[in-house]
């Protein structure tokens, strides 16, 4: 009755370790997963910080391009407005040749 309880415990022993190893194992994978979690965790953390960068890149940029929207209205503007002065001026000039020439043919008496 010994030798079969002691037979017993070998294999409670042995059934035992079996477990051990299986749990170390799973333990390992667990661990190997956690870190390839927290690797990943660590890539989103990068890429997220990458788009607000280029989000931050992007607002400035627009911000430029509207500044230089603004200043080429402006200057298209002011270019409008001395054409415009300038035609008076023709159309003025014009009017006076037309006076003065009218004037020369025109005999005075």
């Amino acid at each position: 009755e010994l030798d079969g309880l002691k037979e017993e415990k070998t294999k409670l022993e042995t059934a035992i370790g079996v477990i051990k190893n299986d749990l170390n194992s799973k333990d390992d994978q667990l661990n190997s997963k956690e870190e390839e979690l927290n690797r990943l965790k660590g890539e989103k953390t990068d890429f997220e910080s990458t788009i607000g960068a280029l989000k931050d890149d992007l607002s400035s940029k627009d911000e430029e391009l509207k500044e230089e929207k603004t200043k080429f209205e402006s200057t298209i503007g002011v270019l409008k407005d001395d054409l415009s002065s300038k035609n008076d001026e023709l159309e003025k000039l014009k009017e006076e040749k037309t006076k003065f020439e009218s004037d020369i043919r025109s005999p005075q008496g």
